[in-house]
């Protein structure tokens, strides 16, 4: 099973995060959406932090200041400019189509790593991870029914792409770090940067903003426990999953999260699942399934 802990975490990740975004959508419009994530993030690095005191782990790193800046900097690329990125993506695309950029996430993370670290991948990886973006286009082939004008279509692609790109980019700078220090205590420092700078960013941009304004007024007994399987533990499996695995693996597993959401919207809220929809599963599922054999 040590062979395989990096693959599990992976998958942990795609899981935990896809039942979390149900969550959210059960929750409706309770937050918008950079309030949301500000709130996500805040209680995460709550829930970090009382982890790391009942495990009895270190909270400080031992890192050099270059090693401090690409901390700062990854939590800067992956939660205050990523986010914002997707936030405005969604507004212009809406979520299905964002869905398909999504796709991005994976070659980018495989080309940085190639790039940075000299990390290859098996060809039954690369073909794995094919069949499992090729499912998530599958899976959203009636995007041509969406009225979206050619303005937001072209900025809304801009910054999804952008999107994906600092996901990919903030974790494969700091993947080397991940063996060497505590993997608990620097998942909290990134999130406690990136939330602060990203505060500090929308107070700029508008000083009548108040901290009530980041707080739900209702939706907490689905917020919270998204929350817990999201922004919590799914970043940990995240992080986990290219500490104990290849970048470009881990990531391909990663992917499998767009397809998990369309099971379970189906299963949970009553959306159409379509013939296309269906063979995107399955096809998604023989991704990973070569994936892992490989």
């Amino acid at each position: 099973m040590e062979k395989y802990q990096g693959d599990i975490y992976a998958i942990l990740t795609a899981v935990t995060w896809s039942v979390a975004v149900i969550f959210f959508k059960l929750s409706g419009n309770h937050l918008p959406a950079i309030p949301l994530k500000v709130f996500q993030n805040t209680l995460s690095v709550i829930l970090f932090a009382c982890t790391i005191l009942i495990l009895g782990e270190p909270l400080h790193l031992e890192v050099s200041t270059s090693e401090w800046i690409r901390i700062l900097v990854s939590a800067i690329i992956g939660i205050t400019l990523g986010d914002t990125f997707y936030v405005a993506a969604i507004n212009r695309l809406g979520a299905s189509f964002q869905a398909i950029v999504d796709g991005l996430y994976a070659p980018f993370v495989i080309l940085l790593s190639l790039f940075f670290f000299s990390e290859t991948i098996s060809a039954q990886a690369y073909l794995g991870g094919a069949m499992i973006i090729f499912a998530i286009f599958l899976a959203h082939l009636n995007m041509h029914r969406l009225n979206i004008s050619r303005a937001n279509l072209l900025s809304g692609i801009g910054y999804a792409v952008l999107s994906q790109f600092a996901m990919a980019s903030c974790v494969v700078m700091v993947k080397d770090l991940l063996s060497t220090q505590p993997l608990i205590a620097l998942t909290l420092h990134r999130f406690l940067y990136g939330t602060i700078i990203l505060l500090a960013f929308q107070f700029w941009k508008n000083r009548k903003l108040s901290l009530a304004e980041y707080l739900p007024r209702k939706g907490w007994r689905v917020l919270v426990p998204g929350t817990v399987l999201g922004p919590y533990l799914a970043t940990l499996f995240w992080f986990a999953g290219f500490k104990y695995t290849l970048a470009g693996k881990a990531a391909i597993y990663n992917q499998l999260s767009t397809i998990l959401i369309v099971v379970l919207a189906a299963l949970f809220l009553n959306e159409k699942l379509t013939w296309n929809r269906v063979l995107a599963i399955g096809l998604a599922v023989a991704g990973g399934l070569v994936v892992f054999a490989g």
